[in-house]
């Protein structure tokens, strides 16, 4: 019988996506506290591809204003 495989240290990667994840968590606390938002717009698109949850709230909020 024969085996043959390999390994790889996946470590570093594991720690990119930890680090991301903070990041990203921190973005949405610090996004909240401010009352701001972000979106993404591909330029060939035509429509934002991406409104953050407190965009959404925002312009919610701003749409009840409004009215």
């Amino acid at each position: 019988m024969r085996f043959v495989g390999f390994i790889r240290d996946i470590t570093k990667r594991k720690e990119a996506e930890e680090q991301l994840k903070r990041s990203e968590s921190e973005l949405r606390l610090a996004q909240e506290l401010a009352n701001l938002g972000n979106y993404v717009v591909h330029m060939h698109a035509d429509e934002p591809d991406y409104f953050s949850p407190q965009l959404y709230r925002s312009s919610a909020c701003l749409s009840m204003a409004n009215e």
